[in-house]
């Protein structure tokens, strides 16, 4: 899945609905110094891939091109808080 941030807003791009047990690699593409906008992102990937299934069983790994904005994504997916 890749998500990328622009001047027109938020863009997803090949999305698909995880299975329990699937492990899950998004690709942010932010702008530098958007970690209010990953955490917002967080919450949306959150919501969209623990919707139907149970989230222990649940990997999801975050790639993006800044280190802050990276940690601050997975410090939200893991404790559901920026």
């Amino acid at each position: 899945m890749c998500v990328e941030l622009g001047a027109n807003g938020l863009r997803m791009a090949g999305y698909r609905r995880a299975g329990a047990g699937d492990f899950l690699e998004l690709s942010l593409r932010l702008p530098e110094g958007t970690t209010p906008a990953v955490t917002m992102i967080g919450q949306l990937v959150y919501e969209m891939t623990m919707s139907s299934q149970d989230e222990k069983q649940a990997g999801i790994v975050f790639t993006a091109a800044h280190q802050e904005d990276r940690a601050a994504i997975n410090r939200y997916i893991s404790h559901g808080q920026s």
